[in-house]
């Protein structure tokens, strides 16, 4: 680690304390952890601070064995950080609405199943 690396790491810390609050102020946490770089790091980071958080993963099935994989990688992550880990699997054929696209499907399903975790 570099010097720089130290203070962008100080940097994210204190913002995101500002954002959140303190990590026994904060309350629960949910977050969308798709398996990505970015909700992974950001579970990892909220995870590494103190905060109390719980993963939400929608496994879509739109990609076969590779979305299947995703969740299987997510499980481990969370297992190893001792998250606590929500897993959907939704059939967005299924649920969507008359001339909705697969993406908008999805945003509304995953957004549903928020305000309810």
């Amino acid at each position: 680690m570099t010097p720089n690396d130290s203070n962008v790491t100080e940097r994210v810390e204190a913002g995101v304390k500002s954002l959140l609050g303190a990590p026994g102020d904060a309350g629960r946490i949910v977050v969308g952890l798709s398996g990505g770089a970015d909700s992974v790091a950001l579970t990892v980071a909220l995870r590494r601070l103190g905060y109390d958080i719980e993963a939400l993963h929608c496994n879509y099935h739109l990609r076969g064995a590779e979305s299947d994989s995703d969740e299987a990688y997510v499980r481990r992550l969370c297992g190893g950080l001792g998250v606590r880990l929500t897993v959907c699997g939704l059939d967005v054929g299924e649920e969507a609405l008359p001339g909705e696209s697969v993406e908008m499907t999805c945003r509304r399903l995953r957004y549903a199943l928020f305000a309810v975790v």
